[in-house]
């Protein structure tokens, strides 16, 4: 079994997408399946063409090198004469800027042209049977999202809390940095980047975790290695999301020996089995406040081994060789 992995987030180590990219490679070499990166250049930033050209793209051309192999296209933006395409959720579906009209039509297009489709969760695969009935009867399968098998060994703990990721409406980072002002004796981390067309939001955020004595801003670029160590020695993982597809993030502190708090939403609920997260209603800052206090407060506790099944690179990776293996020709 041959598999070309397609990406733009090859070359972007800063990404979520590059560790995903990185975890479905390890995941099929480790069940035996010939998989290889397929870089495509990215033109995520470019100050002229960055919508049209990938639109272009996307509509004239086709995979170059395959050699044979079947293309799995797992960021969700494919080519002519894709096989596989993964869809990590359908945010852009919900947000009003004008960029994401453009991510709306990759979507549309991967889903039509896919012979198969792969969803991270149930709940972004049900969301797209309703929104593209035609074009995904019969051809999805939810497979989790892989994580390297890590232990739970913990360190002194640096911080209590830690977010990560982006400035994106549903990511609600403004409401962790509330967080830390209502918890002024804790100590907080957060390493996050800038929402593309969203200046002004940008604006204050930096204004405010600057101003928040509490909160250690990471900015610069972390080695996988001190990630690993940054997870380690941080108390709790907070989510503070309105909307996910998938989080790295809560997952890899996780299963470091982080406790986390997280909404009741989905993809968490269907994630992680009740008695391992710290819930919050995520309307409801006293309920989060609630949550973050008895998460700080709990003592250590391993994480739950059905948990690291779920995502092990073994059973992800079985999963997708047996996507594969309907397409192969008999």
């Amino acid at each position: 079994m041959k598999v070309a992995l397609a990406s733009q987030n090859w070359s972007s180590p800063m990404t979520s997408m590059y560790s995903y990219s990185t975890d479905v490679l390890r995941a099929l070499q480790s069940v035996g399946v010939d998989a290889v990166p397929l870089p495509i250049s990215s033109l995520v930033g470019m100050p002229v063409g960055g919508l049209l050209l990938p639109l272009a793209r996307r509509t004239f051309r086709s995979y170059p090198n395959r050699e044979g192999r079947l293309v799995h296209h797992i960021d969700q933006d494919a080519w002519r004469g894709v096989d596989v395409v993964t869809v990590h959720d359908l945010y852009p579906f919900r947000d009003t800027r004008f960029a994401d009209r453009f991510i709306r039509s990759a979507v549309r297009t991967a889903v039509r042209r896919a012979r198969r489709i792969v969803t991270d969760s149930r709940a972004t695969l049900d969301e797209l049977a309703v929104r593209f009935p035609a074009f995904t009867r019969g051809k999805m399968q939810v497979v989790p999202i892989p994580h390297a098998p890590v232990s739970a060994d913990r360190r002194e703990p640096v911080y209590d809390a830690l977010w990560i990721g982006r400035n994106a409406p549903n990511k609600r980072l403004e409401e962790y940095v509330a967080l830390a002002q209502r918890f002024p004796r804790a100590r907080f981390a957060v390493r996050w980047s800038r929402s593309p067309g969203r200046p002004e939001a940008n604006a204050e955020l930096t204004r405010s975790i600057g101003a928040t004595a509490n909160i250690q801003n990471f900015t610069q670029f972390l080695e996988e290695a001190q990630m690993d160590e940054l997870y380690r020695s941080t108390r709790v993982y907070v989510s503070t999301s309105t909307y996910e597809g998938w989080h790295i993030p809560v997952m890899a502190a996780y299963l470091r020996g982080s406790h986390i708090v997280i909404p009741r939403i989905e993809p968490y609920v269907s994630i992680y089995p009740e008695p391992t997260a710290f819930w919050y209603d995520p309307t409801s800052r006293p309920s989060l406040d609630e949550a973050f206090g008895a998460a700080l407060a709990a003592p250590f506790r391993p994480p739950s081994a059905q948990v690291a099944d779920y995502v092990s690179y073994s059973r992800v990776g079985s999963q997708l060789r047996s996507v594969y293996e309907e397409l192969a020709p008999r």
